[in-house]
């Protein structure tokens, strides 16, 4: 490359103003960038620690999932309370989960919400529909 037509393009009236623009527009991009990816570290030692502190305060949390042939237990955090699903299609198994559950953590069956998926309450009503007759 010629020196010399570098040196006509930055002493160019016309390219100067261009060649000020793209510096100050990359200067502030290497700016940006640099303080998004200090927000994104910050973001995620909260969240490290937050979840640390949700294992402290919810020792279940940390044991879980728990998976068996016929039963898995999952544990979550929904609007900071633990919510204890159970994944099962057979009323045995679902009753092991339940003293599983207990094992795991001592009266945990009364401490914490259980969602059982799969499961459908043989008592519930059923909305009549049609006819009254």
């Amino acid at each position: 490359m010629n020196l010399d037509k570098i040196n006509v393009f930055f002493k160019s009236k016309r390219t100067l103003p261009y060649a000020v623009a793209i510096i100050i527009v990359s200067t502030l991009l290497i700016i940006t960038f640099g303080f998004l990816n200090a927000s994104q570290e910050n973001r995620l030692q909260k969240s490290e620690l937050s979840y640390e502190k949700r294992l402290e305060n919810n020792p279940i949390l940390a044991k879980l999932p728990h998976e068996e042939p016929f039963y898995s237990i999952e544990g979550r955090t929904e609007d900071g309370q633990v919510v204890l699903y159970v994944f099962s299609g057979i009323p045995l198994q679902r009753t092991k989960a339940i003293k599983k559950i207990n094992q795991l953590e001592r009266e945990a069956s009364i401490k914490y919400k259980i969602i059982f998926h799969d499961f459908k309450n043989p008592l519930a009503t059923k909305e009549k529909g049609g006819d009254d007759e």
